[in-house]
């Protein structure tokens, strides 16, 4: 602020204190703006998306009794169903990796594949004892699941070593018994590491990886294999659906199974995995002791859709053609997935929204902060945006490619990267914004040309307010606040106070049209501590709204004086500015709970006061009011004060007909009132269109960064005009104050008052026969002068 030394008090008459049971005190509350902690993410399907979906599958067989080859050739075109001859695959089971190989056989025939001797066991231990050099011992008394930790080479242990040298590889087999046995106790059982059994078909093998790893492998006939997989898979209850349209499902499973296995070739020690990386195997049953009740992973339904299909696979092209990577997953969310191999032509899928299925759409909430965490570069995320989607099926189809933007830079990805990060069911999704409903509109127009009005009051009422309600929400980084109205007719812009709490940063917040593009320029700076508060004049129409975009989490409250119209109303008469008050120099702090009565014997009949509202030195957070003395005092606010800081803001305040007007302030400070302007009858009319910036500093336009103490002229507008414009100050050196006006007059007023940080107000300006104004400064700063009409 100016010093105390060289203020000038002109026009106040009268000053007291008053009771505050004037109207009625709100103000926003001092609420912190505490950021979204989660994400919401809509999606469909479930899985990659490729070939056949299994709800899919199972929607058109129960519902549109589909045979299992209309299903197959549905979703895997460019294929013809053909046969295989009968073989083995070797699975790796991965819930095995990198542990001691042991099995168990309950009737005690389990054999060491290669033992001269033929002996038959209860229990086989294979422990790796050096680079790719097995060693095994046997029981042949019980079957037991050793510790890992036991020394089986230990005779006190029980153990008997089987082989005499180490083995590369090592292969138990079940012995006398035939592999398709239904018999469960005839079937080797691996330990688990918690002691439970999982019991396979076919034989056990320990090998070593191509780095060295110790894996356990099932070797098995691919028809038995299959029968656990299918099970797996899909529900075998599937197959009684629709009085048994439902089996054509399994049957279509159980080829696309087959197929796929046969086109896997993953590792040099097995063919494919047992986890849904490749496709989910669980084996024949499990116990949770060597001998305790089986429970089984096959199902007379599924086991019947692998039998009747028995050999049948899916050929590329013909049926002397590969075999085809037959790809599956759960559900398609309504169109499968284009690929380039293997190949399948993407088609629509009906089947899919069987009422059945619980993955068509989906919900999902992840943590901002697992984001924040999978993607640490982008520092605190501010936005996600879809860039590029496949372009099939409904919201655009997949995400192919997204980018997240944060506090530190921003990333492109893909959406199945976004998937796998987050573990969302599927790339076909839609982030719902981070500001929950608090999303910019399309543009659909823009601001309209300038145009010439007056303005017309309104009852001051508060139309927005974050930090109020039963669950008060801050306005999010990067969201956009809508405020909705009803500009009546002739409208062709609103006025507006804005109030900003809680800032979790510093920030410039935009004012603008509703489906217009977001100006730059145009609004009020947050604090990163403290408040702020500003008039502005933003262009509407009839049926507009108001936006408000906040590139940060902060609270706020906008409250509506009066339109700007077409019709009759008030015009602006500028007047050289003068200061009505300032308490630091006569009638000290003004206490909490009062009001100031300001005398303006030279008002005009019917004029409303253009007028600059500082408080310094407030004891607490609060806020001040004008209003028309001997009316009730509304509840909106014109300046929120800061502690230990100046808080000012521009208004247009009513007049009473005693010629007065009052400043309530709800906490003890020191109030300062600078007038620069009337509104009346027949003064001149706003000017209200697209925004200029006639002046920026920090790239040079219109003038240079200011010097402390030096008038600078600079030219906003045309030749003798009155300037409506938003004045921010930037980069201050220190604290102090900005004024603005006429070249040539005492600069005995402020126009912005500032903090030591950047800050912004409303300024009425006269411009000169060359459109020139002056700026002065109490500190270096930059500027920048934003220009409505």
């Amino acid at each position: 602020m100016q010093p105390i030394t060289s203020r000038v008090i002109a026009g106040l008459l009268a000053l007291s204190s008053i009771g505050a049971g004037v109207g009625v005190s709100v103000g926003p509350s001092p609420v912190s703006a505490a950021s979204p902690t989660t994400l919401t993410v809509t999606g469909r399907g479930n899985g990659h998306g490729i070939g056949l979906s299994q709800y899919g599958a199972l929607g058109y067989a129960e519902s549109s009794g589909w045979t299992a080859e209309q299903i197959l050739s549905h979703y895997y075109g460019k294929t013809v169903a053909a046969t295989v001859a009968p073989g083995v695959i070797t699975v790796r089971l991965n819930e095995f990796d990198d542990l001691q190989t042991a099995v168990v056989s309950v009737v005690g025939s389990a054999t060491l594949v290669g033992d001269p001797e033929q002996r038959l066991w209860r229990s086989l231990v294979a422990r790796e004892v050096g680079p790719r050099e097995y060693r095994v011992w046997g029981k042949t008394d019980v079957a037991e699941c050793p510790s890992p930790a036991l020394n089986l080479a230990d005779p006190l242990n029980g153990w008997t070593e089987v082989t005499s040298t180490p083995q590369a590889t090592v292969d138990f087999d079940p012995g006398v018994v035939a592999v398709s046995t239904p018999t469960a106790d005839d079937l080797l059982g691996v330990c688990r590491v918690n002691g439970t059994i999982a019991h396979y078909r076919g034989s056990i093998r320990a090998a070593n990886g191509t780095d060295g790893e110790n894996r356990t492998v099932n070797v098995v006939d691919l028809e038995l294999y299959l029968r656990s997989v299918v099970g797996a898979e899909v529900p075998a209850s599937w197959g009684a659906l629709g009085g048994g349209k439902g089996q054509q499902a399994l049957i279509a499973q159980a080829v696309a199974a087959r197929s796929y296995a046969l086109t896997q070739n993953r590792y040099s020690y097995a063919r494919t995995c047992s986890t849904q990386t490749c496709q989910v195997y669980r084996g024949a049953g499990e116990r949770t002791t060597p001998t305790g009740t089986f429970r089984s992973f096959e199902f007379n339904a599924t086991t019947s859709a692998v039998t009747s299909s028995a050999g049948l696979v899916r050929r590329v092209g013909s049926i002397t053609g590969p075999i085809a990577n037959t790809m599956f997953s759960s559900s398609s969310g309504g169109h499968t997935a284009p690929t380039v191999s293997p190949g399948f032509p993407a088609v629509v899928d009906a089947g899919d929204s069987t009422t059945r299925n619980p993955y068509r759409s989906w919900t999902a909430t992840p943590l901002i902060s697992t984001v924040e965490a999978k993607w640490p570069q982008i520092g605190r995320l501010a936005s996600i945006a879809v860039t590029k989607r496949n372009g099939l099926g409904a919201d655009g189809g997949r995400v192919l490619e997204m980018v997240l933007s944060g506090s530190a830079g921003q990333i492109t990805i893909t959406g199945d990267q976004f998937r796998v990060g987050l573990g969302l069911r599927s790339n076909w999704f839609t982030v719902v914004s981070l500001c929950n409903g608090r999303d910019a509109h399309a543009v659909k127009s823009t601001v309209a040309a300038l145009a010439s009005g007056s303005f017309v009051a309104a009852t001051p009422r508060r139309v927005a307010d974050t930090a109020s309600g039963p669950t008060p929400r801050a306005l999010g980084a990067g969201c956009t606040l809508t405020v909705s109205l009803e500009p009546p007719t002739g409208t062709i812009a609103g006025v507006f106070h804005v109030t900003v709490t809680g800032s979790a940063s510093r920030g410039v917040l935009r004012f603008f049209p509703c489906g217009t593009s977001r100006v730059v320029g145009v609004g009020i700076v947050a604090k990163s501590a403290g408040s702020a508060s500003t008039q502005t004049v933003v262009p509407l129409k009839p049926g507009m709204s108001l936006c408000i975009y906040s590139p940060l989490n902060t609270h706020i409250a906008v409250d509506h004086v009066g339109w700007i119209s077409s019709g009759a109303g008030l015009g602006l008469r500028s007047i050289a500015p003068r200061r009505l008050i300032d308490s630091r120099q006569r009638v000290g702090i003004r206490p909490a709970g009062s009001v100031a009565v300001i005398a303006l014997p030279d008002a005009p009949a019917g004029a409303m006061a253009s007028v600059n509202v500082t408080a310094v030195g407030a004891a607490s957070s609060g806020h001040l009011t004008a209003f028309p003395c001997g009316s009730a005092r509304p509840g909106i606010t014109t300046v929120r004060t800061t502690p230990g800081s100046p808080s000012a803001a521009h208004a247009w305040v009513g007049v009473s007909g005693s010629k007065t007007l009052c400043i309530y302030t709800s906490v003890a400070t020191h109030l300062i009132v600078d007038l620069d302007g009337w509104l009346v009858s027949g003064g001149a009319n706003f000017s209200v269109g697209p925004l200029r910036r006639p002046v920026n500093t920090p790239t040079g336009v219109g003038a240079t960064r200011l010097v402390a103490g030096v008038t600078t002229p600079v030219v906003v507008a045309r030749a003798n005009q009155v300037v409506l414009a938003t004045v921010t100050v930037g980069a201050p050196a220190s604290r102090g104050y900005l004024w603005a006006g006429p070249c040539g007059v005492p600069t005995t007023t402020s126009s912005v008052s500032i903090d030591g940080t950047a800050t912004s107000n409303l300024v009425t300006l006269t411009t000169s026969s060359t459109g020139t104004i002056c700026l002065r400064s109490s500190m270096a700063a930059d500027v920048t002068i934003d220009v409505w009409g």
